[in-house]
């Protein structure tokens, strides 16, 4: 199924998040408190953003996929071969320029790290390394799940069911995060929600195509926009915003619009594809970046600063993908998965 426009959605999201860490930096040339100041600073909401996609993206691709055991070992295969290699080198050139820094970390944190199950009960970024690989140690997690997840939803209800179980997993997500019991259970079990929630549009997607919502499109995007502009508290309304993202990831695709057709453009797929690179080694790109200007005594304005810091990131991020994640999930693939499962 041709989602490729959603792969653009990646890399508008990932630059939302690279911003937003360089944000307090930048804020100083737009109006304080501004819509441009509030949205860019919300950039955390991107985060879970991601993990709604997931869950819409897998469950178009797996929902008939993952029978049995086979199954399941290869699509596990599959998601670490896509995740690994680039996230292992944004962790040892970390360590390498934490080392230049004099900072130390242990072999705990280190292994924990490696295995990337770092934030799976705190949210401390005490015991990460790469700082952005907190998200990506939740969505190892939520993969993991995945077909546990896919074995429950995938039943074939009638939409209106799938809707009802929509509507009541986001109202318990809601209860829970107002309350603030959502904080009091280990860390990654508090995402599966929002993972949820990107599974069940998925499976309505799946279900029937929606030919003219403009406006069922206007109330995706306005419970998107409510919280990122700040009109209402984010962590409050987590699951009002997921469900929103959603609707929003639903109706697009179902539309076939001008918009979905001009996302899905060479230039914007290739933007999407390296959108995981530009997030996972946007953290020792920019340590690597530092030293570089401080070691050739250059001074830019944080505006000039950030551009050339961005599109040295979207380079190195283009050749990441082109020349190691790429070529390495392919080999791993050849390798293990064709000897293992033909």
């Amino acid at each position: 199924m041709n989602l490729k426009h959603l792969t653009f959605i990646r890399f508008i999201v990932a630059t939302w998040v690279v911003i937003f860490h360089d944000w307090q930096s930048l804020r100083k040339y737009v109006r304080t408190d501004s819509p441009i100041d509030v949205f860019l600073g919300n950039g955390n909401v991107a985060v879970p953003f991601f993990f709604t996609l997931s869950g819409f993206v897998l469950a178009i691709n797996y929902v008939d996929k993952l029978n049995n055991w086979k199954d399941i070992e290869k699509y596990i295969a599959k998601r670490l071969f896509r995740i690994y290699p680039i996230y292992f080198i944004s962790v040892f050139f970390t360590l390498y320029f934490e080392v230049l820094n004099h900072q130390s970390s242990n072999f705990f944190k280190i292994f924990i790290n490696v295995i990337l199950v770092h934030s799976w009960l705190i949210n401390s970024f005490d015991l990460i390394i790469n700082h952005p690989s907190w998200s990506l140690s939740i969505e190892f997690f939520l993969y993991l799940i995945f077909p546990l997840l896919i074995f429950f939803f995938r039943k074939n209800r009638a939409i209106k069911i799938n809707l009802i179980i929509l509507a009541f997993i986001t109202g318990i997500w809601q209860i829970l995060c107002i309350t603030g019991f959502i904080y009091d259970i280990p860390y990654a079990l508090s995402w599966v929600f929002t993972f949820s929630i990107g599974i069940i549009w998925g499976l309505i997607y799946l279900k029937k195509q929606y030919n003219s919502s403009l406006l069922l499109t206007f109330i995706g995007l306005l419970l998107i926009l409510s919280v990122s502009f700040g009109f209402v508290n984010f962590w409050n309304n987590i699951a009002i915003f997921c469900f929103g993202v959603g609707f929003f990831l639903f109706l697009v695709s179902s539309l076939q619009s001008n918009l979905s057709i001009f996302m899905s453009l060479p230039i914007f797929v290739k933007l999407g594809e390296i959108s995981y690179s530009i997030y996972i080694i946007q953290f020792p790109v920019r340590m690597w970046f530092r030293k570089v200007l401080y070691m050739y005594n250059i001074h830019l304005s944080s505006f000039k600063d950030f551009m050339v810091f961005y599109i040295t990131l979207c380079l190195l991020s283009l050749l990441a993908y082109e020349w190691i994640e790429k070529p390495i999930k392919r080999k791993l693939e050849n390798v293990f998965l064709r000897q293992t499962y033909k």
